[in-house]
């Protein structure tokens, strides 16, 4: 019987220098610093001449939990899958008319529900997001509450979760926004 491999895994600050360098040596030698020093490090990559992504650190963080949440980045002990992040946050464009049309083509924006910054959903709040971005992803919510909550509950039964209380979707909709 062979032994299960663990998955190839980058730590939170490795993945969040990918995001910022897309270099994966830089990357792979951040894997043990501190915000502080990777802080240190980024700014010493930028002084040098070399291009940062717009993300900052929290905002790198933001975009890694989000990734996550949505199920696009997958985690193994606290850490994550770096094929997950490498196609998630692509290294280039292979074009530059792949850059043109992703700086024009504005139907390639994805509009949904999403989580307010700096709010964190549990799993019955995650389960309402999700029945939410089913429902109405155009985010107009065009019904009453009763009814909304009604139509939250019956979907939720199909895919066979439990039903949530009018509060937990009340608390739902204070930690998203449609976006």
């Amino acid at each position: 019987m062979s032994k299960a491999r663990k998955p190839n895994t980058w730590s939170e600050q490795a993945a969040i220098a990918w995001i910022r360098t897309r270099d994966e040596k830089f990357a792979r030698e951040a894997s043990g610093d501190t915000d502080v020093k990777l802080d240190v490090k980024l700014a010493i990559w930028e002084t040098a001449g070399k291009s940062l992504h717009n993300y900052k650190l929290t905002a790198a963080r933001d975009a890694l939990d989000v990734k996550v949440g949505e199920g696009s980045v997958r985690k193994f002990r606290g850490d994550y899958w770096v094929e997950d992040v490498v196609r998630v946050f692509p290294r280039v464009p292979a074009s530059l008319a792949e850059v043109h049309d992703m700086q024009t083509d504005t139907s390639k924006a994805v509009k949904g529900w999403r989580p307010k910054r700096g709010h964190k959903l549990t799993a019955r709040e995650y389960a309402v997001f999700q029945v939410l971005n089913e429902l109405w992803p155009g985010g107009q919510l065009d019904h009453t509450a009763a009814a909304r909550n009604r139509l939250i509950n019956q979907l939720l039964s199909k895919r066979s979760e439990s039903i949530v209380t009018p509060r937990t979707i009340q608390r739902t909709l204070k930690k998203i926004r449609f976006g």
